[in-house]
């Protein structure tokens, strides 16, 4: 599928395919899994950050930045703002966990525990 954006009065319409993923104020940090035909972004509306994944966002956070895949694309890793305060996020199977990539390893916090994917 193709990835496009449309820009109109300030708006940007994003689309995979005939898809519509959204419309938002902005979007920054647009990203393509290597090996899936995932695409993520960083999305502002209404003054609040969203990371959206395919068709799935997650957030709001104050700020959104460092998108990356994982190199067999099953994970997407990012950093966020909230409050003032720095955090790194992971989704994984389209749950979203305090985690990150780290040599090419995926690691995630779930339920108090550390897991290596």
């Amino acid at each position: 599928s193709v990835f496009y954006e449309i820009i109109e009065n300030y708006r940007h319409f994003l689309y995979l395919g005939d898809t519509s993923l959204g419309t938002y104020d902005l979007v920054t940090n647009i990203v393509f899994s290597s090996t899936t035909q995932a695409v993520a972004f960083a999305a502002r509306t209404d003054k609040k950050w969203y990371v959206v994944l395919d068709e799935q966002s997650y957030g709001p956070y104050g700020y959104i930045q460092d998108l990356q895949f994982a190199l067999d694309g099953q994970a997407l890793a990012y950093n966020v703002i909230i409050d003032g305060n720095y955090y790194s996020r992971i989704v994984v199977d389209g749950q979203e966990h305090m985690g990150s990539i780290c040599n090419g390893e995926i690691l995630y916090v779930q339920d108090r525990k550390t897991y290596r994917k």
